[in-house]
């Protein structure tokens, strides 16, 4: 996956932090700092709306936005490969805000196996809350089921509606 300028790239290394060590960096920048959670989430959101990369990013997804549904997108790959792709094989390179991931939502999440860490499609199967060490569980395509953060997910462009079996 290639960088935007103006962004700053993490390596495997990095990605690979431990939730807890994340949970624990949080609750002591939210002691020193003497506001709640929710202040310092709103806080970095507002930090990083803005960063140049994500008004970038923002101007291509609202430019992706545009085009009708059923449409299909071409991708190309750092590998050199190219292929046309729906909407719902797609996902965004962005971390959903938590409010907008609901019980049901397509996602592409963090699949760890071991020492690697891959990405899968699954549904959100509960929210983020005290007793699940505030992370969101996803029911991954191939029946696996994990905990994880919210810098674990991906939104998907353009899931495929559900159509409700209750008139």
């Amino acid at each position: 996956m290639s960088s935007l300028p103006g962004c700053i790239g993490l390596d495997a290394a990095t990605a690979t932090v431990e939730s807890e060590e994340i949970a624990e960096l949080q609750q002591a920048v939210v002691e020193e700092l003497g506001i709640s959670m929710e202040e310092l989430r709103h806080f970095i959101d507002e930090e990083l709306e803005k960063m140049d990369c994500v008004q970038q990013r923002k101007k291509q997804l609202a430019e992706l936005e545009t085009v009708g549904p059923g449409k299909k997108y071409k991708v190309k790959f750092d590998n050199k490969g190219k292929s046309l792709l729906s909407g719902n094989h797609i996902a965004y390179d962005y971390h959903p805000p938590a409010d907008k991931l609901y019980v049901g939502s397509r996602v592409v999440a963090k699949y760890k196996d071991g020492n690697q860490v891959w990405l899968y499609a699954g549904i959100v199967a509960e929210t983020p809350n005290v007793k699940n060490k505030l992370r969101f569980l996803i029911f991954f395509d191939d029946g696996y089921a994990s905990y994880v953060t919210q810098s674990e997910l991906y939104p998907i462009c353009r899931p495929r509606e559900c159509f409700s079996l209750i008139p």
